[in-house]
């Protein structure tokens, strides 16, 4: 399974070292700035109901 963290919380080392040692597995970040991936998200979802 594969967990992805975004958000402000994604730039917290030590966030993301306790969760990953909670799950036992690898924790991603998205490869770009992970606060901007929900403002990305909410763009593409609204520019598919203005098509």
């Amino acid at each position: 399974r594969d967990v992805v963290v975004t958000g402000g919380v994604a730039k917290n080392e030590g966030f993301l070292k306790a969760l990953e040692e909670k799950l036992g597995i690898e924790v991603k970040k998205p490869p770009i700035d992970p606060q901007v991936v929900g403002a990305l998200g909410a763009a593409v979802i609204a520019l598919e109901k203005v098509r």
